[in-house]
């Protein structure tokens, strides 16, 4: 005798609409790109699209596609990185916290 199924929503919650998610899950994290987003260009945030100044600095992270989240705090295999992307200073804060947020929610 095969075990049912799951329904959806047990196993991949994400793909329900925003209005019927849990309202901790609609909390933890922001957006992962502002409207109209990502962003592409030489020296442009790829999460707000706002030109990275030298000054300020732009912050290289990487897509760890384990969480499917941006961050640097190392430890990718190779094959699960999709590379580095620049985003500048406030924007590369916001995503770590959703790294953070996500790896944790990740652990068993």
């Amino acid at each position: 005798m095969t075990p049912p199924a799951l329904p959806v929503e047990k196993w991949m919650p994400r793909n329900r609409p925003m209005s019927e998610r849990a309202t901790s899950e609609r909390h933890t994290a922001g957006p992962r790109y502002l409207t109209g987003g990502p962003f592409f260009g030489d020296r442009v945030c790829m999460r707000c699209g706002q030109f990275i100044l030298e000054s300020g600095g732009k912050v290289p992270l990487e897509l760890d596609q384990r969480i499917n989240e941006y961050h640097d705090f190392g430890g990718v295999p190779e094959d699960r990185s999709q590379g580095w992307f620049d985003f500048g200073p406030n924007c590369a804060a916001i995503l770590r916290k959703r790294a953070r947020t996500a790896i944790t929610k990740a652990r068993p």
